[in-house]
């Protein structure tokens, strides 16, 4: 089930993260399934390392590449 909190930040189960489709930056999960938007803890998605690239869900990946398209539009 996609999840999206106000139209920006898209839920990514398969890494426990969120994305940012209009900055591209990635926020880490809390335990609760919150969002943690930090400075400190953010990662520009081309920043992302081989092995989140790897665990990262089909699924996951599609929403990613949709949000994209959506903002280039």
């Amino acid at each position: 089930m996609k999840q999206v909190i106000s139209n920006k930040y898209i839920k990514l189960s398969s890494v426990g993260c969120y994305y940012h489709s209009e900055e591209q930056f990635i926020y880490p999960m809390l335990q609760n399934g919150n969002i943690t938007l930090s400075n400190n803890t953010k990662v520009h998605l081309n920043d992302c390392s081989c092995e989140w690239w790897e665990n990262l869900s089909r699924k996951d990946e599609d929403l990613i590449f949709k949000a994209q398209r959506e903002v280039t539009k």
